[in-house]
């Protein structure tokens, strides 16, 4: 929830890759989508949720998730097959790039403007998905899929950071600014 005068300045999402013993890297890169929000205390993440946000290819013709939202993408290769770790290998973090950074701020303070949005609520729903729509991943063969950390990792969730600003009304710089023209203007006499 923002504070009067408080904006966002900027947006970060981190996930955390593990290595994946089992699997080849996957021969595609993996795309950063936004696909909406969601107002439920505890968003869903069933099958029919997941068929609902389900997607491989370069575009989402799909209409956005919650009233007034629209799918965009975030950041195209968030993840590449040089990025995944094989057998032993430590984990990683990925981060989005400053492209991504900046497409992630502008869509949540879009999230901010919808009035069905409600603040301190809504959940952002964020996909990563194969940017081919004939690439289907076949789990123990290779090549196949980048294995991450979800949610329910103690040590490694995926996390959005966000920063804000307070940005003070404008009858306060006003005040400010009388006050600053009158300590000079002491001063000089």
């Amino acid at each position: 929830i923002l504070q009067s005068g408080e904006t966002l300045t900027n947006a970060n999402l981190r996930v955390t890759e593990l290595a994946d013993p089992a699997n080849g890297p996957p021969t595609i890169n993996a795309d950063l989508w936004a696909l909406g929000y969601t107002n439920a205390a505890s968003p869903l993440n069933g099958a029919a949720e997941s068929q609902a946000y389900y997607y491989n290819g370069p575009a989402d013709p799909s209409a956005g998730v919650g009233a007034g939202a629209v799918r965009a993408l975030i950041q195209d290769n968030f993840l590449i097959p040089s990025d995944v770790i094989g057998t032993g290998g430590p984990s990683a973090a990925h981060d989005t790039s400053n492209g991504g950074d900046a497409a992630l701020l502008s869509y949540i303070q879009l999230l901010y403007t919808n009035p069905s949005v409600i603040p301190g609520t809504t959940s952002l729903i964020l996909r990563l998905n194969y940017d081919d729509a004939a690439y289907s991943p076949v789990f123990a063969t290779t090549p196949n899929h980048y294995t991450l950390t979800t949610g329910e990792n103690a040590n490694a969730k995926p996390t959005l950071t966000l920063s804000t600003q307070v940005v003070p009304e404008p009858h306060t710089l006003a005040i400010l600014a009388s006050v600053v023209f009158f300590s000079l203007r002491r001063r000089g006499e």
